[in-house]
């Protein structure tokens, strides 16, 4: 008989001390939601007065004024497409793809 009770007694704080690790975890996420929310916030915030200060958010464009410029004049010139890319691609400044340089030529109309 003592065993059995012994046995219930440890069952009870077992399950008691579940019970409170459940609300423990439930507290934590709820809190992690809340950081979560004010980081976004922060973020949200730092984007746009980076914004108003005219800081270029994102990657460094590969096609610079210098290579569009020469584009341009190799292209009125009657250069084929790979003689051009092959020129601006020479050009210092961040590496241009061939892919890139040929979405640039369908978006920019002559």
């Amino acid at each position: 008989m003592d065993l059995d009770c012994a046995v219930e007694n440890l069952r009870s704080k077992v399950v008691s001390a579940l019970d409170e690790m459940f609300v423990l975890a439930e507290e934590l996420r709820s809190l992690n939601e809340v950081e979560k929310r004010l980081n976004a916030a922060c973020h949200r915030d730092y984007l746009r007065v980076a914004k108003e200060r005219g800081v270029r958010l994102g990657r460094r464009p590969c096609m610079t004024d210098e290579r569009a410029l020469l584009a341009d004049k190799l292209i009125e010139s009657g250069c084929p497409g790979t003689a051009v890319y092959k020129a601006i691609r020479a050009l210092p400044g961040p590496k241009i793809s061939q892919a890139t340089y040929y979405a640039w030529q369908k978006v920019h109309k002559w």
